[in-house]
């Protein structure tokens, strides 16, 4: 922390309240009257925090509700639709189980602003379901239109399917919520809740931050926004994408090799965060270099990744059981380079920027300061065509879950978010398992026209990239 940034900083903040504080006044006022109204005029609506505004605000209620985010467990073995039903019940819905009111509620946008409906027992016949998957259909397409399915009008956010798989001894169960609801780590609580399983570490720090010192963290970070968050926009972009409805993407389900990941975090001291962010960039670079020169490609694409938030309530120990399940995550973007024709030296930047946006407190700024302004914006404030590269998202589980006794092969974490960023080319899910690391590649069409394109980058540039960072540990 330099005192020309913290003045540069603060200088910044000034401004800004000067230039914003009508502007934020009218939000107060019109957000604080929408509340008010909506306690005397409609007890049944409830508040979201400002996490969930995040997501509580896009769309139409339940008439755009693609903003899910879930997961799929391959399971060896035939499961019965009716004892998945039996199963939530006793786990969400029986006596002397914590009220999850999140599984019995709705969104419904009133006075422009979005709010959760409490609504009353919740009919499992029609929440968890029976279906096929269609000789000759790909699992993940068929993921793809379920994740898009709207819901009901006046039923809760949430859905599961127990899939039949003809031909084969297995069981698809999948798991969906809106993005309002929950997070990563909310599934990870149901899916613990389901298999009995909590084995899951949750390995993040505590802040150890005295208030003086977040307070400086505060007030310096809009100094560092600019050169550490600049990317190249829309039409800057090779791979910008328009906004259009519906949302095209495409799911590809794979796998990295865990025990090289290992090697690789340990070798040069980075996060798993970084080495798949730096997978996914080179393999784009790839991909670009397909039909453009190096050249004509951008020195950096502009990425994201989530994070967890330390003393998420999912693994508090001190949090209400009802309150585990909950939407409470911080994030992070950055410029990914791909003019640098090192994997290695790639990998090491990204990990460089990353580290540094964490120590100077970026994701602590979004999580305490951007995040609840998103508190005081009507549903209407949403939408861009501003594009982001990639994202990525990991989740750290268990080992060895079983689900009402068969054993759980593979899990995968998927999101779609159609009503927020479909403006997004590319997103990652990791979820490690057993000693296994699942990936999920989700695309946009725009720019990866066919299966064949989008598998290229998962199931080949991918695993070969993380090959040759490991076997350049060999030759060391």
């Amino acid at each position: 922390m330099t005192l020309k940034n913290l003045l540069l900083g603060t200088l910044t903040w000034v401004i800004l309240l000067i230039f914003l504080s009508i502007p934020l006044t009218i939000l107060i006022i019109w957000k604080v009257g929408v509340i008010i109204a909506a306690k005397i005029l409609r007890p049944d609506l409830f508040l979201p925090n400002a996490t969930d505004c995040m997501f509580s605000n896009v769309g139409n209620g339940w008439e755009k509700s693609t903003v899910n985010v879930g997961f799929v467990c391959q399971i060896d073995g035939v499961l019965n639709v009716a004892e998945v039903r039996e199963l939530f019940v006793v786990k969400f819905f029986s006596n002397g189980v914590p009220a999850y009111d999140r599984l019995r509620s709705t969104i419904e946008i009133w006075g422009k602003f979005g709010f959760f409906k409490k609504l009353g027992e919740v009919d499992v016949n029609r929440k968890i379901l029976e279906k096929t998957l269609p000789e000759g259909q790909i699992l993940e397409d068929f993921v793809v239109s379920w994740m898009l399915e709207k819901y009901e009008e006046n039923s809760s956010c949430w859905e599961i399917i127990v899939v039949g798989w003809v031909g084969f001894d297995k069981t698809v169960v999948g798991f969906k919520i809106h993005h309002a609801f929950a997070d990563g780590y909310t599934l990870l609580y149901i899916l613990e809740k389901l298999t009995g399983n909590s084995s899951s570490p949750y390995l993040v720090k505590d802040f150890e931050d005295s208030v003086g010192k977040r307070t400086l963290q505060m007030l310096e970070v809009p100094s560092h926004l600019p050169g550490k968050m600049k990317g190249p926009g829309p039409q800057g972009s090779p791979l910008a994408c328009q906004r259009v409805y519906p949302f095209p993407v495409v799911f590809s389900f794979s796998r990295l090799d865990l025990d090289i990941l290992k090697r690789v975090r340990r070798a040069h001291n980075v996060h798993f965060c970084s080495i798949i962010l730096s997978l996914l960039a080179t393999s784009l670079r790839r991909y670009l270099l397909e039909d453009k020169a190096v050249l004509e490609l951008p020195p950096h694409l502009f990425m994201a990744t989530t994070l967890p938030w330390p003393k998420h309530p999912t693994k508090n120990p001190d949090s209400l059981e009802n309150e585990k399940m909950c939407n409470h995550f911080v994030s992070a973007v950055f410029n990914a380079p791909i003019g640098e024709e090192s994997p290695l030296e790639r990998l090491l930047q990204i990990e460089k920027t990353l580290v540094e946006l964490q120590e100077l407190g970026v994701t602590k700024f979004f999580k305490l300061i951007v995040f609840p302004l998103f508190w005081l914006f009507p549903s209407m404030g949403f939408g861009s065509d501003y594009g982001l590269a990639g994202g990525y998202t990991g989740t750290l589980g268990g080992t060895g879950y079983t689900l009402l006794g068969k054993p759980v092969t593979q899990i995968n974490q998927v999101m779609a978010l159609q009503d927020v960023d479909p403006f997004m080319a590319t997103n990652t899910f990791s979820f490690t398992h057993s000693n296994l690391f699942e990936l999920t590649l989700s695309v946009n069409k725009q720019h990866f026209g066919d299966r064949e394109a989008v598998e290229k980058i998962s199931k080949v540039y991918m695993p070969e990239e993380l090959a040759k960072l490991g076997a350049d540990l060999d030759l060391k």
